[in-house]
């Protein structure tokens, strides 16, 4: 209403609604959200109804609205003089890699020496030092994804024999989206008008030709043959799981199982050291070592060198026959038999290999270049998204 100038950062899109119509009345938009759906407990049916054309009839329908559902209330006075409750989580404009270091008799490490490196685009190195509590803290970082630190620790005579204990990152659950989308009743409606723009854009590309240009290529089939898991518990048969992890794979510098699996394996959450399944919150992972049922406390006493193989179970066609103890999904380890290869993996004291998420790199949106004069201006522009920039 100031009409001053606003800082932030937007995503925009911007659609043909000739080839993809939109109904403002049952959109969520940004107004919708913040004056309504934000502070609303119930589903609203039409939320952009009430303010794309607001008039007497739409204002008398959300006040009916409001009297009829819970909504959240706030001080609006204070907010209205200007006076905004301070803010409780700051918003976060950089990212930290944090831990503590301890002797090998779980002592806290004081003063001493922490050095965080990568060689992944360039060498990059920085270091520190423990707190009274033996805690350190790398701060301000700004990095991409799946890029690996190693981070090293030292104790105040520049000897190695500590242990590093890093920071678990809390996980952003995958809450019900209560924006969903209602029920399409009829479909050839909803797509008639993305049928006729298919169809026109086909017409076109045959009428200028540009089809023959086209290559089709054949069918290639590729075949391979699973790796088996040998001694394996698995009670679908050994190797049948939804993912497998084996001993080489495991990330070297890790204490204990749980610490090698973060961040491994997919649809898995760690709460706590303990395994859950992001299809079941509720319940959690049953673990499994050599047929035996154990704890998820198991997962901090066995050693990585110890490990053959791990099968993580998830999906209900490899769960079900394990019952209701299957429910939350299975980790299978399958511990090495004599004989096999005990030195892929050494504990190294005093180091740790960290891959923490980082930022995605920005990726351009293809757009026709125009004023090019060489542009085929013949052939029109029959895309449904013209614009996008996330």
């Amino acid at each position: 209403k100031a009409k001053v100038p606003v800082v932030g950062s937007f995503s925009v899109a911007v659609t043909d609604e000739t080839k993809v119509p939109v109904n403002e009345d049952k959109e969520n938009t940004i107004l919708s959200n913040l004056l309504l759906t934000s502070d609303i407990k119930g589903y609203i049916e039409q939320p952009g109804y009430y303010f794309a054309h607001p008039n007497e009839k739409t204002q008398a329908d959300l006040d009916v609205l409001m009297l009829t559902q819970g909504y959240h209330r706030f001080a609006w006075r204070m907010l209205m003089g200007n006076s905004f409750p301070a803010l409780t989580y700051q918003p976060e404009q950089s990212m930290s890699i944090s831990g503590i270091v301890k002797t090998l008799g779980g002592k806290p490490v004081i003063n001493g020496k922490i050095t965080l490196f990568t060689t992944s685009k360039g060498t990059f190195l920085l270091d520190t030092v423990t707190d009274a509590n033996g805690r350190f803290k790398f701060d301000n970082l700004i990095f991409p994804d799946s890029i690996r630190f190693v981070i090293q620790a030292r104790n105040a005579r520049d000897r190695k024999n500590v242990e590093i204990t890093l920071d678990d990152v809390p996980v952003q659950f995958v809450t019900k989206n209560k924006n969903s989308p209602d029920v399409s009743i009829n479909l050839n409606t909803d797509l008639a008008a993305y049928l006729r723009n298919s169809k026109t854009q086909y017409d076109d590309l045959r009428k200028y030709g540009l089809i023959n240009r086209t290559i089709i290529l054949k069918e290639v089939t590729v075949t391979e043959k699973k790796a088996p898991v040998n001694n394996s518990s698995n009670l679908n048969g050994s190797g049948n799981a939804d993912q497998i992890i084996r001993a080489d794979q495991l990330l070297q510098g890790c204490i204990t199982i749980d610490q090698c699996l973060q961040g491994r394996l997919l649809g898995v959450i760690f709460r706590n050291g303990v395994p859950f399944s992001t299809r079941s919150f509720n319940q959690p992972m049953q673990i499994i070592v050599d047929g035996v049922y154990v704890e998820s406390d198991y997962l901090r006493i066995i050693p990585p060198t110890d490990v053959a193989t791990i099968e993580v179970l998830r999906s209900i066609g490899y769960t079900s026959i394990y019952g209701s103890r299957g429910g939350g999904g299975v980790i299978l380890i399958t511990t090495k038999r004599g004989g096999e290869d005990y030195a892929f993996q050494r504990y190294a004291p005093g180091i740790v290999t960290y891959s923490p998420k980082g930022y995605t790199r920005t990726k351009d949106f293809y757009a026709p270049k125009y004023d090019d004069p060489k542009t085929n201006k013949a052939v029109a522009d029959l895309r449904t998204t013209i614009y996008w920039n996330p």
